[in-house]
């Protein structure tokens, strides 16, 4: 094999998406070794080259990259003071795999003679005890010097973290004139970015930046700062923008460009660019021939290791300005992925902690659902499906629940979950803002809004006249054909989902704007059996239990029968029901009525108590059953146990009532 360099790797990638790979990368991408994770930054507008990345841990890619380095040292590119010679002392240094996990180089899409212009990254351990000891020794190791007035800027930053919040990457720019830091911060709280910055002596517009940061947390799950540190902490600073997880699927990303084009971040033909990216590479199905390298290093490995390359979307990088508008990049990049065959599935144990009392339980759920939340401020679960994990419609029921529970811990969580829905941009609200608007995530959110006297605001009052438009004499259908349609392109659905639904009808029962045709639709549905039967959940203890709450509250005086005969079927399958997610639904139901139903009470009030997991989550089991365009059931639940973990607070809470 001749070349150990990135070049044929990233040759055989860029073939296999599309991507060309012109002369100038190639001279780029031959100063990196043959290590499989890389990585490339390019401006959404197309307004400038595209700079290479590459990670380097200790072993087998730290060898590689000191392999590369004497090879530049023999041909007499590397002088005493460049760049490239001070990487070479720092590979040297034993630093990395200790204190610094990792190193990203950043190599500058610019005209170069030997090797281009280079910036390094170090990732911190999160394990690191005093992480201004380790800069410190950073800075020796690459011999940068800093100023007093720089040293104090890196103090202040260091000393603005509070809670989680931590220095995660110090990126030196060895190429550019006086080195300025590049500081990465994560984990800082959405409510403590403007005072963090403050307490860092940034000196931009607060309020600027604070509106731009509300509008990017309705798109985006997390933002880190990536702040830049000479005599002072620069007015210019990066909002370094993440979605889910970069080693899943993220159709959300789909939005968040429909986004950016819309804000004129973006132009078509990039969007497009950015948007055809992520793919698995397998060995069996790739056109090409699977790389010299990764073949080799194959070879010397364990037989049941088996590899693939990822190719993903790693994050956005929107610039803040204070004198002109919003810049934004992407950044994506190639990642090996070894799998060893022979690991099974651990053995299912029971996660089960000793039986709490009522409050207990209760507070130990609240820490679990406020810990849940990303950093904007939303709950998400639901995740796996092509159309992206749930936002809108789970954000929307939790903060109802928690509010509906009069929990004070939760007020804070719940004001910001409605401040987040009243930033999306549309008329009513879905599963997140990829997927057209629909009956039941809009009624979610607008008896939330009822809770919180929001009613009267624009975006409660157009969500109200859309939620109208699904009321029909026989209930309340979840989509309109003709809106889906649009705002989906035509996509292709199970024409049942514009027929009225019970569990939908259900909900919309408890609504008084909508007023009593929800409450008809219910009586002329109910089972022979006293149950209601939904559309959307695999079970029909959700529909019966909203329904029967419904005419127990808002019904005639004859409705009560109704009630009881739902209270008696449920009785009946107390049993026989094992999900926390049903049960929590039963006892929120039999609760309406205590002195009766007293005894089934006791049992899953008990059952639920012994259930609990040690995080203080219930397991997941609010069951969906969705029927697809062939006529299918996609079954899906609460995988992070949310929706069901937020039901059963709900219902403890209302039994304390």
């Amino acid at each position: 094999m001749n070349d150990r360099t990135l070049v044929p790797l990233l040759r055989f990638v860029q073939a296999e998406r599309g991507w060309p790979l012109s002369s100038k990368w190639e001279r780029i991408a031959r100063c990196l070794p043959a290590v499989a994770c890389a990585g490339f930054e390019f401006s959404l507008t197309g307004d400038h080259g595209i700079d290479l990345q590459q990670r380097i841990r200790s072993g087998t890619e730290l060898r590689r990259l000191k392999e590369c380095l004497r090879r530049y040292a023999l041909q007499g590119w590397m002088p005493a003071d460049s760049p490239w010679s001070k990487l070479a002392h720092f590979c040297d240094s034993d630093l990395l795999g200790g204190a610094i996990e990792e190193l990203w180089l950043e190599l500058d899409d610019a005209a170069f003679d030997e090797l281009p212009p280079l910036s390094v990254f170090v990732r911190l351990s999160e394990a690191s005890a005093n992480d201004a000891q380790i800069i410190e020794v950073v800075l020796r190791a690459f011999d940068v010097s800093i100023s007093s007035r720089c040293q104090q800027a890196l103090a202040n930053c260091l000393d603005a973290c509070r809670g989680k919040a931590r220095i995660s990457h110090v990126g030196l720019m060895l190429s550019r004139p006086s080195a300025p830091l590049r500081l990465i911060v994560e984990d800082i709280a959405s409510d403590d970015m403007l005072p963090f910055l403050e307490r860092a002596g940034w000196s931009g517009t607060h309020k600027l930046l604070q509106e731009r940061l509300d509008v990017l947390f309705t798109h985006i799950d997390r933002i880190r700062l990536a702040l830049t540190v000479s005599d002072t902490v620069e007015s210019s600073l990066g909002l370094e923008c993440f979605l889910g997880n970069p080693n899943k699927s993220e159709p959300r990303w789909k939005s968040v460009c429909d986004w950016l084009v819309g804000q004129e971040l973006c132009n078509e033909e990039q969007r497009a660019h950015l948007l055809s990216w992520p793919t698995l590479l397998l060995p069996s199905t790739v056109k090409g021939m699977w790389p010299e390298q990764l073949i080799v290093d194959a070879l010397t490995r364990d037989p049941a290791m088996v590899d693939w390359l990822e190719c993903r979307i790693s994050h956005l990088k929107i610039t803040h300005h204070e004198q002109r508008p919003l810049s934004a990049k992407a950044y994506v990049g190639v990642i090996q992925i070894l799998d060893d065959t022979r690991a099974a599935a651990s053995a299912s144990t029971p996660n089960v902690r000793n039986e709490l009392e009522q409050q207990e339980a209760i507070d130990a759920a609240v820490d679990f659902l406020l810990a849940a939340r990303n950093q904007a401020g939303w709950w998400q679960d639901y995740e796996g499906f092509r159309e992206g994990i749930s936002d809108e419609w789970v954000t929307a029921y939790i903060a109802h629940a928690m509010d509906e529970s009069g929990i004070d811990r939760m007020e804070t969580a719940v004001k910001r979950a409605w401040f987040l829905l009243t930033k999306r941009s549309r008329v009513g609200w879905g599963w997140n803002y990829l997927q057209p608007a629909d009956a039941d995530s809009t009624l979610w959110t607008l008896r939330l809004a009822s809770r919180l006297g929001k009613m009267n605001s624009p975006c409660a009052e157009e969500g109200l006249a859309f939620l109208r438009q699904h009321l029909q004499s026989t209930g309340i259908s979840t989509y309109i054909p003709d809106h889906y349609r649009l705002w989906s392109k035509e996509a292709s659905i199970n024409p049942g989902w514009y027929e009225p639904h019970m569990c939908v009808t259900a909900v919309a029962a408890s609504f008084a704007p909508l007023g009593q045709t929800p409450l008809s639709a219910l009586r002329a549905n109910q089972c022979s059996d006293g149950s209601w039967q939904g559309y959307w959940w695999k079970s029909p203890v959700y529909t019966t239990v909203h329904a029967a709450e419904a005419l127990h509250r808002y019904g005639a005086a004859n409705d009560q029968e109704r009630f009881e005969a739902a209270a008696t079927w449920m009785c009946n399958r107390i049993d026989e029901t094992t999900r926390p997610f049903e049960q929590a639904l039963m006892l929120r139901l039999l609760s309406l009525q205590p002195n009766t139903y007293r005894a089934p009470i006791e049992v899953l009030k008990g059952t639920l108590l012994a259930s609990q997991n040690h995080d203080g989550s219930w397991p997941g089991s609010a069951e969906l059953a969705i029927p697809n365009a062939a006529g299918e059931e996609v079954v899906a639940w609460d995988k992070r146990r949310l929706f069901t973990t937020a039901t059963v607070v709900s219902s403890l809470c209302q039994l304390s009532v």
